[in-house]
């Protein structure tokens, strides 16, 4: 007879920790499950806790909380919960914001727009404000600090797979020994120098010829960058975006839903993403910045999602497709995502031109019919080109100029038709 097979446990995934503790010396957490009540917390020795950003999320809270405390002979910690801390840190700013002057008011009216909901708040009509000039600009820098305790410098997911299109002219030599994953969205040059500085990232990879065959990386980003988002979200590219949805196809780490948060009026701003890992973390981020009024996060197959899309004004799709699945795979998306943008007056931001991605994955789709491609400006004059310099005499022109036009020059505007 052939022995009995044990049925296999379930397998539980962290939610988050609630508590610490010290017990004969070794260091306990107390994890909260994924959809299981309260009831069900347990404690786990911290060698058994597999997830290091949980951890590092409840050590956060535990040194910045002032009611942390330790109950008992057995040293177990309390942070302070992350609802009361909102609600506090919430209460204190509007006290604060009422007792400025009405004329020094204006630059906080994005507390008016549910980025960080009050009761007065949620009272008040849907209409959307978008914050403006510096408040945007410090709530996008402190998600980007956020973001940089969430992940990595190289911003890549523990569940995802690379394809790398090397068989196209463009990304001839790619693989995963030569490429470096990076987010323009997180680090802009400078800040990647200064990674490289500090040896948390580097720019060159060992060749096959020993030591001394020292290469280039390829550093690839698959975010827009602040410019590029700026630009998007500018009068000469989605305008204001006023009460429109927005919704990115492969959102990663939400860096169109910050910005849309920050820089529109858009109603509401959808992220698709396949990885759980950052669905997670978009979340965390949502919750942390109070933007459930306005921004989502799906984890979901964009192929799932027809209902999605047919409500969407804007359809947003950034080298979404190329490196994350083979050629047939590709061709398979891009038919039904076809099929499903056919909303007349949906307008579609990619990149690179829809044109190259359907070509990629090796399809012949006509666009003519399907969409039409609308300008798209930078929000100042255009540089010089190299050639257009050269003719003019001009001694201003630089290759930072050149390299300006054209991560403006990737983006594509389309319109469906």
């Amino acid at each position: 007879m052939a022995p009995k097979r044990k049925r296999a446990s379930p397998v539980l995934e962290a939610e988050r920790i609630v508590g610490k503790r010290v017990r004969g010396g070794a260091k306990e957490y107390l994890v909260k499950w994924q959809g299981c009540a309260d009831a069900h917390n347990s404690w786990k020795l911290a060698e058994h806790v597999l997830d290091p950003e949980l951890v590092a999320e409840f050590e956060a809270r535990a040194a910045a909380s002032d009611d942390a405390r330790t109950d008992g002979d057995d040293g177990t910690v309390w942070p302070l919960s992350l609802a009361r801390a909102e609600r506090e840190l919430a209460a204190t700013l509007d006290r604060l914001i009422a007792a400025l002057p009405a004329d020094l008011r204006q630059p906080f009216a994005w507390r008016a727009a549910g980025l960080v909901a009050t009761a007065e708040a949620d009272a008040r009509p849907p209409a959307v404000v978008a914050p403006r000039g510096a408040a945007a600009e410090e709530l996008i820098e402190a998600i980007r600090q956020r973001l940089r305790t969430l992940v990595g410098p190289r911003a890549v997911a523990p569940d995802e797979t690379f394809h790398f299109p090397a068989h196209l002219p463009d990304y001839a030599g790619y693989s995963a020994e030569t490429v470096e994953h990076v987010d323009a969205f997180l680090y802009d040059e400078g800040e990647l120098d200064e990674l490289v500085d500090d040896g948390k990232l580097s720019r060159h990879y060992c060749g096959p010829n020993g030591p001394r065959d020292i290469r280039p990386l390829h550093l690839v980003s698959h975010s827009f960058s602040l410019p590029q988002l700026r630009l998007l979200f500018s009068k000469g590219a989605l305008g204001d975006a006023r009460g429109q949805t927005i919704v990115d196809v492969g959102s990663r780490l939400g860096a169109v839903l910050w910005a849309g948060a920050a820089y529109s009026s858009a109603a509401r701003l959808v992220g698709v993403e396949l990885s759980a890992h950052f669905a997670r973390v978009q979340s965390r981020v949502v919750d942390s910045f109070r933007l459930g009024g306005r921004v989502q996060v799906v984890h979901a197959d964009i192929c799932d999602c027809a209902e999605l899309l047919a409500t969407a004004d804007v359809v947003v799709l950034n080298n979404v497709f190329e490196f994350f699945h083979d050629r047939c795979a590709q061709a398979a998306i891009w038919a039904r995502m076809r099929a499903m943008l056919g909303r007349r007056g949906t307008r579609l931001v990619t990149v690179p031109a829809l044109s190259t991605s359907l070509a990629n994955a090796g399809l012949d789709i006509v666009l003519d019919g399907w969409v039409r491609e609308l300008p798209i400006a930078p929000p100042y004059p255009r540089q010089p080109s190299l050639e257009e310099a050269t003719v003019a005499g001009s001694a201003l022109h630089s290759e930072a100029l050149a390299e300006q036009n054209e991560i403006f020059d990737q983006i594509h505007l389309y319109e469906v038709v």
